[in-house]
Formats: structure tokens, sequence, C-alpha cells
């Protein structure tokens, strides 16, 4: 019985890694550009208001995170907020809901705001970043 569980238990780990794989290469390839060759807008500023220990989810949660960090590493400026901490910047962006991404505009005023992490919010925070930057 013990040997069933455990074969279980590795298939059930091995199917999560599969799928949280395939899920990050299908992000990054959405989001790769060269930082050099096309920066983002400079005025473009995300908010980032997660559990950032979910990170390394396959979907949802950790799909949203991982789409704002790549926005990050190709010029976007982005502010994170750990929703398992309490901080003074949730006043600021009005905060209720984890994970929320907001876009900012370059005076800092919030253009849209994206909450929750159901299948279509996750859809269309990815694209929403795609589109923000420049081909």
């Amino acid at each position: 019985m013990r040997l069933e569980r455990a074969a279980m238990k590795r298939k059930w780990v091995g199917a999560v890694l599969v799928f949280g794989g395939a899920t990050g290469l299908i992000i990054w390839r959405e989001l790769r550009h060269s930082p050099a060759a096309s920066p983002a807008p400079a005025g473009a500023r995300l908010v980032l208001y997660a559990d950032l220990s979910e990170v390394d989810e396959a979907a949802g949660c950790g799909a949203i995170i991982r789409g704002v960090r790549d926005a990050a590493r190709l010029g976007v400026a982005t502010e994170e907020i750990d929703a398992r901490k309490p901080s003074d910047r949730l006043a600021r962006y009005k905060q209720l809901v984890a994970p929320s991404v907001i876009f900012l505009d370059e005076a800092g005023r919030e253009v849209k705001r994206y909450e929750g992490e159901a299948p279509d919010t996750v859809q269309a925070i990815l694209e929403r970043l795609r589109n923000l930057l420049p081909t």
C-alpha cells in the first residue's frame, strides 16, 4: 500500500512539474524581447500585489507573478507588494484583492487594474503585458 501511494505521489509531482514548466515556457515565449533592441516605454509602471510565495504555482497567481517579473526584466518599472506582509502601500493603491496587477501611467495614475486569478483574468493580464512591450 505504501509503495502504491509513493508511486501515485511521484506521478502527481511529475504532472505538476510538467504543467508548471510548460506554463513558464509559454509565458517566456510570449514575453521574450531583447531589452536592448526594444526597451519598455519610459512611463510604463506596474504594481503587483500578491502572495509572492506562490510564484511556483503552475497557473493563477504564479503565472501572474512570473509574467510581471518577466516584464520587469525587460525594463518595465515594477513594484511588488507581498500580500503576506503588512504594508502602508496598500492604502495608496487601495488594495483589497490578492493577486492584483495595476498598470500606471508616467504620472502614477491608474490606467487599468486586474484583480483575482481566474483564467480569463490571467489571460487578460498577460495580454496587456505583451501589448505594453514594444515589438
